[in-house]
Parts: C-alpha cells; structure tokens; sequence
C-alpha cells in the first residue's frame, strides 16, 4: 500500500542503536530509540509544517508541536510515520 493524496506522513529525526541482533550476513540490525524528542515535519493537506516530536517513554504516545509550542494535529484518517537518523534526508521545497 502506498501514500494517497489524502494521507498524512510524519517524519520523525530520532536516534538509532545497536539491536544486539546481526542480519543473514553478520551486521548488526540498528533499532530506533523508542523514547526522546526530535526534529519532525508534519505533510498534511498539500502543506509541510516542521515542528518538533516527544515521546517521554516507550508506552506513551507521540506528540508533535510547532516551533511556538502548539500542537501540530492531523487530520483524521490514514497516517504514515517516516523515522530517519538525525540528520538523514532533507524536505525540499517546503515553506
């Protein structure tokens, strides 16, 4: 299945580590650390609005608010969430 025009993507810049578990070739499988807070961006309704993602642990939910601290909401349907190491990739065209 692949994004529609009336899905919602956020990507997330969140820190990997080491998994302790090695692939069909011997490298280690990175895992994303499931808790902290980073960059973010929000693609909702033909708009990117970067913000920043927190998540205080590993149960709780994602909150993503804009750089003046309010929220940054969805809207209702499907959602695609994109988690990149700091520093992977680039939005462009974006304002």
């Amino acid at each position: 299945m692949h994004p529609t025009v009336t899905s919602r993507v956020v990507i997330r810049s969140t820190p990997y580590r080491d998994s302790g578990v090695c692939d069909s070739r011997g490298a280690i499988a990175p895992e994303t650390v499931p808790a902290g807070e980073g960059d973010a961006w929000l693609l909702s309704d033909g708009k990117a609005q970067s913000g920043r993602w927190r998540k205080p642990s590993a149960d709780a939910p994602t909150n993503c608010t804009a750089a003046d601290g309010t929220p940054l909401r969805l809207t209702p349907g499907q959602t695609w969430i994109e988690i990149l190491p700091p520093g992977a990739g680039e939005v462009v065209g974006a304002t």
